[in-house]
C-alpha cells in the first residue's frame, strides 16, 4: 500500500544549472523521475531561475509552464508578442513552445518555475500568506505537493524551515498491504509567511 510522506529540500543543497539556451542559470528543487539530470527528459519539473539581465527564455515542446517572481521587483514579459507585466508573487502560466523574453523591472530577479508535461501530467501554484492554522498537506492519490517557503517564519513540525526551502508531498509504498495509521503528516506553519504551493498530478490513464 502507499501512504502519504513528506521531505524537505534544503536550499543549501541546490547547485546552479545553464539554462536550455545558455542565457541564465536555474537551481533544480524538484522533479519527476526523481533526481533525473536537470538535461533529461522530465514530466514535470520544479526549478528556480535567476534572471540577472533582459533576454529571451528557453523554449519547451510539449510543456505548459507556470512562473512566479518570489524575489526582486518584477519582469515584463513579450509572450508571443503580447506584453505582460510580472509583478512579484503573481502565478503566469503559458506555453513551452511560446517565443518569451523578459525585461527586468528594476534590478535582478529569481522566480519559481512548474513545468509539467502535456498529456503526462498537470500543474498548479498558488501563493498564499500561512492561515494561522497552518497549511495542511494532504495530497490525494496520484498527487505530489511541492510547498517553498519565501520568506523566514516556516516549520514543517519542529523543523525551521530556511526561506526558499521545500517541503515534497507524495507517495511512498510501505511494502505491506493493510490499514495506514491514523499519525497525519505536520502541516507547514507559520505567522502569515508567503509560501508557494505547487501541485502536480498525473493524468489519468498515465503511469510513471
Amino acid at each position: 500500500m502507499t501512504v502519504p510522506r513528506a521531505r524537505i529540500l534544503p536550499a543549501s543543497h541546490r547547485r546552479a544549472v545553464p539554462w536550455k539556451n545558455g542565457g541564465g542559470v536555474t537551481f533544480p528543487v524538484a522533479s519527476s523521475p526523481d533526481g533525473v539530470d536537470p538535461t533529461a527528459p522530465f514530466d514535470w519539473r520544479v526549478s528556480i531561475a535567476s534572471i540577472s539581465r533582459d533576454g529571451g527564455f528557453s523554449t519547451f515542446t510539449g510543456i505548459d509552464r507556470v512562473i512566479v517572481v518570489i524575489d526582486g521587483a518584477g519582469v515584463v514579459l513579450t509572450v508571443n508578442g503580447a506584453t505582460v507585466p510580472l509583478g512579484p508573487l503573481a502565478p503566469y502560466a503559458f506555453a513551452g513552445e511560446a517565443e518569451v523574453s523578459g525585461r527586468l523591472v528594476e534590478g535582478a530577479t529569481l522566480d519559481l518555475n512548474l513545468m509539467t508535461r502535456r498529456g503526462k501530467t498537470t500543474g498548479s501554484m498558488e501563493v498564499i500568506r500561512l492561515p494561522e492554522q497552518g497549511l495542511p498537506l494532504s495530497p490525494t492519490q496520484g498527487e505530489t505537493i511541492v510547498a517553498v517557503c519565501l520568506s523566514a517564519g516556516g516549520c514543517l513540525g519542529d523543523v525551521v524551515l530556511q526561506p526558499r526551502d521545500a517541503v515534497i508531498v507524495d507517495f511512498a509504498d510501505t511494502g505491506f498491504d493493510g490499514a495506514a495509521g491514523s499519525d497525519e503528516l505536520p502541516p507547514i506553519t507559520g505567522v502569515a509567511t508567503p509560501v508557494a504551493v505547487l501541485r502536480v498530478r498525473k493524468v489519468a490513464g498515465r503511469g510513471g
